[in-house]
C-alpha cells in the first residue's frame, strides 16, 4: 500500500540483548521513505547494517553486577524515589479522593484476582 503511495519500506529485526538492553527480544524496526529521497542503503540487508552500525555509537559499559544496581535493596535513595510529591495538586487530591477503604470494618474487601464482587476475608 505504502508503495502504491511513492514509499519505499525497509525492515531489519535486531534483538535487544545484542545492542545494550538486558531483555533478550527481537524487535522489528521500519521505515518508509518517499522515492525520490536520497537514502545511505537501497535493500533490508543494507539498512540492518547500517542500524547495526548507528547502534554501536550509542554502546553503553554495564557494570560488573548490572542487578545490584538495578535492583538496590532498601537503600535509603529508592525510598526517598518512590515518594509522592508534596504539591498543592496532591493534597488537593489526597482531600477530595472517594474513601476505597469502607468494607475493612466488614472485613469484605473487593476482589480482583476472583470473578466475585465481594470476597469474604477470614482474618
Amino acid at each position: 500500500m505504502l508503495g502504491e503511495l511513492g514509499y519505499k519500506t525497509f525492515t531489519a529485526t535486531l534483538n535487544s540483548i545484542n545492542h545494550g538492553s538486558i531483555q533478550k527480544r527481537e524487535k522489528v524496526f521500519a521505515l518508509s521513505v518517499l522515492d525520490n529521497l536520497k537514502i545511505p542503503f537501497s535493500n533490508d540487508e543494507e539498512y540492518k547494517n547500517k542500524l547495526e552500525e548507528k547502534s554501536k555509537l550509542y554502546e553503553k559499559k554495564w557494570p560488573q553486577n548490572i542487578f545490584e544496581t538495578i535492583f538496590r535493596s532498601s537503600s535509603q535513595d529508592e525510598i526517598d524515589d518512590s515518594l509522592i510529591n508534596k504539591t498543592p495538586s496532591r493534597i488537593r487530591m489526597i482531600k477530595t479522593a472517594k474513601n476505597l477503604n469502607t468494607n475493612i470494618s466488614k472485613k469484605i474487601f473487593n476482589s480482583l484476582k476472583h470473578n466475585q464482587n465481594l470476597r469474604l476475608c477470614f482474618l
